[in-house]
């Protein structure tokens, strides 16, 4: 009988946070693919929160088990920056402070790309993607935006 080690694909360990929407908190552990298939890159949070599954395996820090989290559950997800992100890519910074369905607040920066006809952040907040990530000093907010009540912005850049 084959080795079943051999069989595993290379993931990478990622420590988060799941923000739920009924306000409890949880902490664990995802695992991304080393090299998301057919393609020649990290597989990512958004990659995962994006996909067909509808539940996310999570590795618990308060014990030994697996729990399987509807994704529909999850407001948001935070997990610390990572080494192989550029983000001097992103033509727009925008520093907000964003209050959420559960009564919490997150506050960070959104950063974004678009065309100068649509690089408002009122554009950026209606476009068709249903994740917004939020950047903190050393944290990645992954927020659903049906869990997000408002976005106050602190600065005028972007404001038109």
């Amino acid at each position: 009988m084959a080795d079943h080690e051999e069989l595993k694909v290379p993931k990478d360990r990622i420590a988060v946070e799941l923000g739920l929407r009924n306000g409890a908190r949880r902490t664990g552990h995802l695992f991304l693919a080393e090299n998301e298939a057919h393609a020649f890159r990290h597989e990512s949070v958004t990659d995962i929160m994006l996909d067909e599954r509808t539940f996310l395996p999570v590795s618990m820090v308060d014990g030994d088990e697996w729990v399987f989290v509807n994704k529909s559950a999850i407001g948001y997800l935070a997990m610390g920056r990572l080494d192989h992100e550029d983000l001097r890519l992103f033509d727009q910074d925008v520093d907000v402070q964003v209050c959420l369905r559960d009564g919490s607040e997150l506050s960070g920066s959104l950063l974004y790309s678009a065309r100068t006809e649509q690089s408002r952040l009122i554009d950026f907040l209606n476009s068709d993607t249903p994740y917004v990530r939020l950047y903190g000093p050393d944290t990645i907010f992954i927020v659903d935006k049906h869990f997000i009540d408002s976005v106050a912005q602190l600065n005028n850049e972007g404001s038109e």
